[in-house]
């Protein structure tokens, strides 16, 4: 199992404004699989330890953030799906680019509320 790479951390630890309870589940988390998709990625977890953490809700989570990346002219976006309480799966995806899975530079950008 892989350690968790500064973008795969970073984009936990932006989850984290919307569900603060995700920051007790990070440290232990590991990298089962990277599956690139030509258009983004599939991360699969496992946990280290059968530690109690808070319960997340099963399902899909998602917040009001995209992520700008050098070389990635429409931005990407994000969520976790969470099952049986614990992340399992962390889904990044462009908008309308190829991305190669390589990390470049990265930002996050909060959308707008209402955008018009």
């Amino acid at each position: 199992m892989d350690e968790l790479n500064r973008f795969e951390l970073a984009v936990l630890d932006n989850m984290t404004i919307t569900c603060p309870s995700i920051k007790q589940h990070i440290s232990y988390l590991r990298v089962i699989s990277r599956e690139n998709t030509g258009v983004g990625m599939y991360v699969k977890f496992a946990y280290l330890k059968a530690d109690k953490f808070a319960h997340l809700n099963n399902g899909w989570l998602t917040n009001d953030y995209n992520i700008t990346m050098e070389g990635i002219k429409n931005g990407m976006g994000f969520q976790i799906f969470i099952e049986n309480g614990k992340i399992n799966t962390l889904e990044l995806f462009t908008y309308t680019d190829e991305w190669d899975g390589n990390i470049r530079e990265f930002s996050f950008v909060q959308l707008p509320l209402n955008p018009k």
